[in-house]
């Protein structure tokens, strides 16, 4: 590494066991050149700032710099660092805070309306278990997507609903036929349901508005002995 002041930071007296090496080389402070006196100063300002006092001196212009530059870019990377660490912290614990204050309610709200202790205990249990789920939506719960504009609303749509439609027999062999049809049909006429463990779909005797398609999952079909024939 070049030097301006004919030293470097390994030329000094090292102790190993009993004996002592010296390296040559030198230079005397008195000496140094301006460059190197404001490099020393604002090498140890940082220092001080950063708390980076290290054993290693520098003892060029060259080394202070290069020393400078590491504080400063540990610096930046130590108070980045803190930042995201501090705000992961708190959104977790904002989370937390805000699923803890959800039990309390439900819990509030069932000892208000003197809900059966077993009843409490199943509600409380699927709140819990739907809590620690990671919970799916669709494109409505995006409202920047609609600043876009009309057909590329209509692309997306087909390409999150074409790949689901078309592995039913009906739809692929409807898409061997008309294309376009099954085009609009992906983006006017098919949406997304996200049912968790226990959710229900339909009910006995309701009149249907839709047809489902299972894409995952598996679905239950219950007979209740007050509606079934």
């Amino acid at each position: 590494m070049p030097t301006d002041t004919g030293a470097r930071w390994i030329d000094r007296d090292w102790d190993v066991g009993t004996e002592e090496f010296e390296a040559t080389g030198g230079g005397d402070a008195s000496e140094a050149q301006f460059w190197n006196q404001y490099a020393v100063s604002l090498h140890w300002v940082m220092a001080q700032l950063t708390l980076g006092a290290m054993d290693v001196a520098p003892r060029s212009s060259f080394e202070r710099m290069f020393a400078v530059l590491l504080l400063v870019v540990a610096m930046i990377g130590g108070t980045s660092g803190m930042s995201v660490m501090s705000a992961k912290i708190v959104q977790m614990s904002m989370v937390g805070q805000k699923r803890t204050q959800n039990l309390l309610d439900a819990q509030a709200f069932l000892r208000q309306e003197k809900i059966p202790p077993e009843l409490c205990l199943q509600v409380q249990r699927q709140l819990m278990d739907r809590m620690n789920k990671p919970e799916r939506f669709d494109e409505s719960f995006v409202p920047s997507l609609t600043t876009v504009s009309k057909s590329l609303q209509l692309q997306v749509k087909h390409a999150i609903r074409f790949p689901v439609v078309t592995k039913h027999a009906l739809f692929r062999t409807w898409y061997t036929i008309d294309k376009k049809a099954l085009w609009d049909l992906c983006g006017r006429a098919v949406a997304f349901s996200f049912l968790q463990t226990e959710d229900d779909l339909f009910f006995a005797g309701e009149s249907a508005s839709s047809m489902y398609y299972i894409d995952t999952g598996r679905l239950t079909y219950v007979q209740n002995p007050s509606t079934s024939m």
